[in-house]
């Protein structure tokens, strides 16, 4: 299982249809955020269903699932820390 960063770079973009974006697509982005933050602004921006997030973060590319698991991975850590 691959760990989780919350601090690591990510860069959010959002994309119409369901087509994957490739490393081009995240070359224009001005904005850039931590892996929490981006998580936490796709998640809660994802209900507009005619775009979905795409991030990408250490060279990876996460897709809906993938930003589902690692905001679930970001709650567990939080409930780890709090406890």
């Amino acid at each position: 299982m691959r760990t989780i960063d919350p601090d690591a770079p990510a860069i959010l973009i959002w994309l119409g249809g369901s087509i994957a974006p490739s490393d081009k697509d995240f070359e224009g982005s001005s904005q850039s955020w931590t892996l929490e933050q981006a998580v936490e602004q796709a998640y809660e921006a994802s209900k507009d269903q005619s775009k979905w997030p795409w991030i990408m973060t250490e060279g990876q590319i996460l897709d809906e699932n993938g930003i589902a698991q690692v905001m679930s991975g970001i709650r567990a850590m939080r409930r780890f820390d709090s406890a």
